[in-house]
């Protein structure tokens, strides 16, 4: 929510967030969508902004790439190396 509030202030187009469990509700006025796929299908996303802690953010990047998102940006601090090495490949294969 912090790194959101702050996109919007500074006049980001923000479309939506994903949350599994909180899928169909709103936050900060925005809808939030079960995943990745869910919120490209529904609002035409070209880019997934991820900002999770560092155990949850390879399978955030690797959800944003399965859902074909065409810039996938990551700010997560204190990433495993062994998950970004099995991300990197996913990517490149």
């Amino acid at each position: 929510m912090f790194h959101t509030k702050g996109s919007l202030d500074y006049g980001t187009k923000v479309v939506g967030g994903v949350n599994p469990r909180k899928a169909g509700a709103t936050a900060l006025g925005l809808p939030v969508f079960g995943s990745v796929a869910d919120a490209r299908k529904e609002t035409d996303a070209e880019a997934s902004f991820i900002c999770v802690p560092p155990p949850f953010a390879a399978a955030a990047v690797l959800e944003a790439v399965e859902a074909e998102m065409e810039l996938v940006v990551c700010i997560t601090e204190g990433i495993p190396a062994l998950d970004m090495i099995r991300v990197k490949s996913i990517m490149n294969a």
